[in-house]
């Protein structure tokens, strides 16, 4: 039976994989929930095209969103404090 590598692509959080078995088309996800905890003076910017570095270099592809979160708090994007991230 052969394998062949079609895509990957993360969709909100959701991995998404392709392969073709036998000529049918199947699709794998994984959910991914959680944070990645990082030095203070690394921006968003910075982490962000240091994920997507690492994506690429595995060849899939990355669709979704990116929150700042400082002390618990989501980063406005004009910079100011949001609500507290268990807050709902």
């Amino acid at each position: 039976m052969m394998h062949y590598f079609l895509d990957v692509a993360v969709d909100l959080c959701k991995v998404r994989v392709i392969y073709i078995i036998g000529g049918c088309a199947m699709r794998k996800e994984f959910e991914i929930q959680g944070c990645v905890e990082v030095p203070i003076e690394l921006s968003e910017d910075e982490f962000f095209n240091k994920f997507i570095a690492f994506i690429e270099s595995n060849n899939w592809s990355f669709g979704g969103g990116i929150n700042e979160i400082v002390d618990g708090f989501y980063i406005n994007a004009d910079g100011t404090k949001g609500k507290h991230v268990l807050d709902e």
